[in-house]
């Protein structure tokens, strides 16, 4: 009697992870998993520093869309081992990997996002959340210490679709409001409720108690980032200041603007606006700038101008001008706001949405000179 033997056939992965120099560094990593998995962390960071373009590229949000499903599917084939429950053969090959893989996804996704955050982001209570995601992209040391914990790996995991889904639905819908940030937390504490469902399917949880137990952490996540969006202390992605600045004079000159500034002083070489700005009376100040939001967003942007009040240390409004931005200008729509008659001290504009979503200020000294500037620098935007 014949018998046949079936024999497996490696895969492109299998062939790739078997390869000398993937058994040096699957090696590495167990002899010195701290420093193997700082190494995959930072190499994540550095891909992504090298070829992220903008918020709204198509090939940077198949890449995330990408980097998240990898990283759902190691969160449940990990949570399955630890529980003896991993069945699939495929997946089972490559447990000893799983650290290592983690390590780079987060730190290409972190970097993502703080790149993105952080051109949404003033230094205003908006960078709360910016340092937060600085923070959870240099701790790499102690997210490889704990991270096949299961319950911080679901935390992470809900962090990461929520960071992302809430600036990709304004861009997918073209609305961008209080909706559609409650709608991307909901959708990302939605995909990590159906990961808890199918792992309770497959045994992992003794009962439904510990099911919520694991799972705890996600409403506590979500009511955390809707209080930051309550106290402006999150970015408002997908839109950005790209430029701004205070002059003398602004015009539209073919499909450029053109700003006119004092010359700065000597020990002042490369400041590109009027800060401080030297008023003369009846001089006009102008707040120019450049908010950048993605191809389908068109949004009203609104420049709050305040004066500030040394007796009582507030600022008053003067004035609240709005205009409308369209989206998909590399960089960013222009427009100005400007006031006459001003008055000398402590100004600030500031620069947000129509609901209130700051985007940036801009702050100035308006200190009077007898004589008018004469000495003028043109710049264009």
């Amino acid at each position: 009697m014949e018998t046949s033997v079936t024999t497996h056939k490696p895969g492109p992965v299998e062939r790739l992870l078997a390869s000398r120099p993937a058994r040096r560094l699957l090696a590495f990593y167990e002899t010195y998993p701290k420093r193997a998995g700082a190494l995959f962390f930072m190499v994540g960071v550095g891909f992504d520093a090298a070829t992220i373009f903008r918020i709204d590229s198509v090939m940077d949000n198949v890449i995330i869309v990408t980097y998240l499903g990898l990283l759902c599917v190691l969160y449940v084939a990990a949570t399955l081992h630890d529980a003896g429950k991993l069945r699939n053969g495929f997946l089972l090959r490559f447990t000893r990997w799983y650290p290592l893989a983690s390590q780079f996804l987060l730190g290409a996704l972190f970097s993502m996002f703080v790149f993105f955050y952080s051109q949404s982001a003033s230094l205003t209570e908006t960078s709360i959340f910016l340092f937060l995601l600085v923070g959870l992209l240099i701790a790499n040391e102690i997210l490889h210490d704990r991270m096949f914990s299961a319950r911080l790996r679901l935390a992470l995991l809900f962090f990461v679709l929520a960071s992302y889904l809430v600036y990709s639905v304004p861009i997918v819908t073209g609305i961008m409001n209080h909706a559609t940030f409650l709608v991307g937390l909901l959708l990302a504490a939605g995909l990590v409720g159906l990961i808890l469902l199918y792992l309770w399917k497959r045994g992992v949880f003794r009962d439904r108690s510990q099911m919520v137990w694991a799972g705890a952490t996600v409403p506590i996540l979500l009511a955390l980032l809707e209080i930051s969006y309550v106290f402006n202390w999150i970015p408002p992605v997908p839109m950005a200041v790209r430029e701004s600045g205070v002059y003398h004079f602004v015009e539209k000159s073919g499909a450029d603007y053109r700003m006119r500034y004092a010359k700065p002083v000597w020990y002042k070489p490369f400041s590109n606006d009027e800060q401080p700005f030297r008023y003369f009376q009846g001089d006009t100040v102008f707040v120019y700038t450049a908010v950048f939001a993605p191809s389908r967003l068109d949004k009203e942007i609104v420049h709050v101008w305040e004066r500030h009040q040394p007796e009582t240390d507030e600022w008053v409004v003067s004035d609240r001008i709005s205009y409308f931005v369209s989206g998909g200008r590399d960089h960013g729509y222009r427009g100005y706001t400007q006031k006459r008659f001003i008055e000398p001290g402590l100004w600030r504009v500031r620069v947000e949405t129509n609901n209130g979503r700051l985007l940036t200020r801009i702050r100035f000294h308006v200190i009077p000179v007898s004589e008018r500037v004469t000495n003028w620098k043109w710049r264009s935007g």
